[in-house]
C-alpha cells in the first residue's frame, strides 16, 4: 500500500508548536532552531495546501484547520510512540546465558563483550566458567 504522507519531522513539528504554543519552545523541544520548525511547518502546510497557524507578527495562533487536525496527529504519534515502546520493551529481558572454558573466556570472548553490549543493551548476559567438560 502506498500512502501519501508529509514528513513525519513536519508533523512532530506541527505537533510541538501547536501544544506549546510558539515555535521557539517548540524548537526547544525539539533540539532544533526555530528557523528549523519554521520551515517544518511551511513545507507542511504548503503540502496540506491550508495554513495551520495564523501568525500575528511574532505570534502564532492555530487556524481552524489547525484545530481539526492536531488531534488526529496528537493520536498517530502517540501510536508511533506506543509501538516503538511495546517494541523495545520486548527485547528487554532477553537473557544469553554463556558458558566456556576459563582460558577461552579470557583470550576470546572478554574482550568483545563490550562492543556485543553496546549493540544489544536490551539483552542481559550471563558469564559461567568452567574447565568442566560437556560433552560427559
Amino acid at each position: 500500500m502506498n500512502r501519501r504522507l508529509p514528513p513525519l519531522n513536519a508533523l512532530k513539528a506541527f505537533e510541538a508548536a501547536a501544544r506549546h504554543g510558539n515555535f521557539s519552545a517548540a524548537a526547544s523541544a525539539l533540539y532544533v532552531t526555530h528557523g528549523a520548525i519554521s520551515r517544518q511547518i511551511q513545507q507542511l502546510e504548503q503540502w496540506l495546501g491550508v495554513e495551520l497557524f495564523e501568525r500575528h507578527g511574532r505570534r502564532v495562533r492555530l487556524s481552524a484547520a489547525g484545530q481539526s487536525y492536531l488531534p488526529a496527529i496528537q493520536a498517530a504519534l502517540d501510536s508511533i510512540a506506543g509501538a516503538t515502546e511495546k517494541l523495545t520493551a520486548r527485547k528487554q529481558g532477553r537473557r544469553l546465558n554463556i558458558n566456556v572454558t576459563p582460558t577461552l573466556a579470557m583470550h576470546w570472548l572478554l574482550p568483545r563483550l563490550t562492543r556485543f553490549q553496546l549493540r544489544y543493551p536490551g539483552v542481559e548476559l550471563r558469564l559461567a566458567t568452567s574447565d568442566a567438560s560437556i560433552n560427559k
